[in-house]
């Protein structure tokens, strides 16, 4: 089992199925991998060829759609050297577990030298048409954090 999920509460209530713990595991897996051309695999992937992803970054972390997921990911790297995502908790909202609200936090290590962790919340959306063909996609992604302590570090 991965690190990312060895120590996350899956909710109880609404089981959900292992393609979507898989492809939740997969979208992290992807986030903490250093290469620039993460984002191709992003879309082919994870996303809907209409799939939003939201950062925590403001607008500018905002990308819709194939072509621009698949530059998410090149400049994610100019300032980090290290990314560990680990999910603590899941919540479902929908009887289907496609409507999902994630808590975990992230160590970052930073090229001048700096380590930080710093918790985030995100809201994925599983497209509910693409679940049934046994390879779960998400029409959104959208990560809430205070990226104060991360700006701070950057200094």
């Amino acid at each position: 089992m991965s690190y990312i999920t060895e120590n996350t509460v899956w909710p109880t209530a609404t089981l959900l199925k292992p393609e979507i713990q898989d492809l939740i595991r997969h979208f992290y897996v992807l986030a903490d991998l250093p290469d620039p051309q993460a984002g191709v695999q992003y879309a082919a992937d994870i996303f809907t060829p209409t799939g939003v992803m939201k950062g925590p970054f403001g607008p500018a972390d905002l990308y819709v759609g194939t072509d621009e997921i698949k530059k998410s990911k090149l400049n994610a790297w100019g300032a980090i050297t290290s990314r560990r995502h680990r999910i603590k908790r899941v919540f479902v909202a929908d009887e289907g577990g496609h409507d999902l609200m994630l808590i975990g936090e992230v160590d970052l290590g930073l090229k001048n030298g700096k380590s930080i962790t710093n918790e985030y919340a995100a809201r994925m959306l599983v497209d509910q048409d693409i679940i049934y063909e046994g390879h779960p996609r998400l029409s959104l992604s959208f990560v809430w954090s205070d990226t104060s302590p991360v700006m701070a570090a950057l200094k």
